[in-house]
């Protein structure tokens, strides 16, 4: 993410600062955050997965129309 962040592609930047926010925004809900999980047998991320008190889900950020 670190990387991201510091892109000069501005698509790029804003993808990584919008999953930044939406994990703030969780943590801030008293989730608890996972980033990127892996899934045994495939190659396919999310990037959250989210437990809190009676659930627990999944989170793919995305940011369209950017670039």
């Amino acid at each position: 993410m670190k990387r991201r962040l510091q892109s000069e592609d501005f698509g790029e930047f804003m993808s990584a600062y919008f999953e930044l926010q939406v994990f703030a925004i969780l943590r801030r809900h008293d989730c608890t955050v996972e980033v990127e999980p892996s899934f045994p047998k495939t190659s396919g991320t999310v990037d959250f997965h989210v437990t809190n008190h009676q659930e627990h889900f999944y989170v793919e950020a995305t940011v369209c129309g950017v670039g």
